[in-house]
């Protein structure tokens, strides 16, 4: 028998697609696990029944056909590898990068696609932006233009965070041994959307010119 027979308290249950702060019609494909409004230009995340707000910011672009892909930008302190600024995770990882002063305090944030994509190019893509930990300019907006769902959950991507530390590592000597004990205090947490020029079969993302092949 059906386990949902046995169980009564399974019940299916809908859920008005109304914007919780202004009433307007939430928006979003059927695999996003994120609806907007573009109403007041808010984005929501279904938890435990209920729509909460996320925090979200649109990177400007001076292309007006630009393609917006999200990304998870995730503030987090790693206190057994001694991560607790970026200079920190620059010094563990290695990375052939000098720092002014201006980033002495800088917080540790990890990049993360919010979309799903084949493990290779996933790391690919976290691991280049988490080390350039760009200041982007960007406004709490949904993107006008074709954006991308967000189709991967934020708890998936603090799952991921060890693994993209990991391949961050230049010499793995420094950070493999650490792994078993690493544990992450996540921060902050915000919902960057990022644009990306079509050139052929590539989307190149505009201030970092890193590409990604359409069809991925």
């Amino acid at each position: 028998q059906p386990a949902f027979l046995k169980s009564p308290s399974w019940k299916m249950r809908f859920i008005a697609t109304l914007c919780p702060h202004c009433g307007w019609n939430l928006s979003g494909q059927s695999d996003s696990i994120v609806l907007t409004c573009t109403n007041c230009e808010s984005a929501w995340e279904m938890v435990r029944g209920r729509f909460h707000r996320l925090r979200q910011v649109t990177v400007s672009s001076k292309n007006p056909g630009s393609v917006y892909l999200p990304f998870w930008k995730i503030k987090a302190r790693a206190p057994v590898a001694d991560i607790h600024t970026f200079p920190d995770f620059i010094r563990l990882t290695n990375q052939p990068r000098v720092l002014g002063r201006d980033w002495e305090d800088e917080a540790m944030h990890y990049w993360s696609p919010a979309f799903k994509i084949r493990p290779k190019i996933f790391l690919n893509l976290a691991r280049q932006f988490t080390i350039s930990q760009k200041r982007y300019p960007g406004e709490e907006t949904i993107p006008s233009g074709e954006h991308y769902p967000v189709t991967l959950p934020k708890a998936e991507a603090v799952q991921a965070l060890k693994i993209i530390l990991a391949s961050a590592a230049l010499h793995k000597k420094n950070i493999y041994p650490l792994l078993p004990e690493i544990s992450f205090d996540v921060l902050d947490s915000l919902l960057v959307y990022l644009p990306f020029i079509r050139k052929g079969q590539e989307l190149i993302q505009e201030q970092m010119q890193i590409s990604i092949n359409s069809n991925t």
